[in-house]
C-alpha cells in the first residue's frame, strides 16, 4: 500500500477538488463513447427521452443484430455513477436487450444526442453542507408498462444538499391503485434511508434532525401519517402475497 495523493482520476471519472466542494464528471468517457458509436457529429437535444413516451416489446421491427444495441446500453450503464439524470431512461431501454427493436434503438440514440450537449455534466458535492439532515424524494408511474402493467419506482436521497443515492426499478407485481404503488415506493425509500442512516452512524455521523420525506400522492401521505388508516392497508399485503 502507498499514498498516491488526492484522488484526481478513477477509471472513467474525473475528480476536481476545490475549497467549495468536489465535482465528479465523465467527460472523456462520454466523448469516447460518442466517437466509438459515431454519434459525435449528431445535433444535441435538451432531454434524454421524449415526455410521456412508453416503450413496448412489440414496437417497431426486430433488429437483425442485437449486439450493437447491447453494446451501447451496456456502455451507458457506467455513466449512471455520475449521471442520475439518465438513470431512469437507461433503466427503461435495458429492459429490451433480449429482443431490441427499431423503436428501442431510436430511444438509445436520443440518449446519445442528449449526452452530446451535456458532456460536462456530473455530480457536485458541497463541502459546506449539513450532515445531520437527510431528505428523500420518491415517485412511481402507476401501471406505466404497456406490456404487463407494472409500475416503475424511483427515489433520490440527499444528505444535506448533496445527492448520495438514487434508484429506479420496475416493481415485480401489479398494483390496483396509485395509492398502493406510491405506498410501496415510500416503503422502498424508507428501507434505504434506514440503511444509509446506520452507515452514517458507523462512520460517526448522527442524523439528529427528523428525516424529510416527500411524496406527491396525498392519500399515501395520509396513510403513512395516520395510524388509524394502517388497518385499511392490509389488502395491499394480501394482494401482494396472493399474486
Amino acid at each position: 500500500m502507498k499514498d498516491v495523493g488526492d484522488l484526481h482520476y478513477f477509471p472513467g471519472v474525473w475528480v476536481v477538488r476545490t475549497f467549495a466542494g468536489l465535482f465528479l464528471f465523465q467527460h472523456k468517457y462520454v466523448t469516447d463513447l460518442l466517437r466509438k458509436f459515431h454519434f459525435h457529429t449528431l445535433k444535441s437535444v435538451h432531454t434524454p427521452c421524449v415526455s410521456r413516451t412508453t416503450l413496448s416489446l412489440t414496437d417497431g421491427e426486430l433488429l437483425t443484430d442485437p449486439t450493437y444495441y447491447c453494446c451501447m446500453v451496456g456502455a451507458l450503464h457506467y455513466l449512471t455513477m455520475t449521471r442520475p439524470d439518465i438513470a431512469y431512461v437507461i433503466h427503461v431501454v435495458s429492459q429490451f436487450m433480449h429482443a431490441p427493436r427499431t423503436s428501442h434503438l431510436n430511444a438509445v440514440k436520443r440518449i446519445f444526442k442528449y449526452l452530446q450537449g451535456t458532456t460536462d455534466h456530473g455530480l457536485y458535492f458541497k463541502a459546506n453542507t449539513r450532515l445531520d439532515l437527510m431528505v428523500a424524494f420518491c415517485d412511481s408511474n402507476w401501471a406505466g408498462c404497456p406490456d404487463i402493467s407494472c409500475s416503475t419506482t424511483g427515489f433520490a436521497i440527499f444528505l444535506g444538499s448533496n445527492l448520495v443515492f438514487w434508484w429506479s426499478k420496475k416493481q415485480p407485481t401489479v398494483f390496483h391503485s396509485s395509492i398502493e404503488v406510491k405506498y410501496r415506493a415510500a416503503t422502498y425509500t424508507a428501507t434505504e434511508i434506514q440503511g444509509l442512516r446506520q452507515l452514517l452512524v458507523d462512520l460517526g455521523i448522527q442524523v439528529q434532525v427528523p428525516i424529510r420525506f416527500f411524496c406527491d400522492n396525498i392519500s399515501t401521505t395520509y396513510l403513512t401519517a395516520n395510524l388509524v388508516l394502517h388497518n385499511r392497508s392490509k389488502h395491499i399485503k394480501v394482494d401482494y402475497h396472493f399474486v
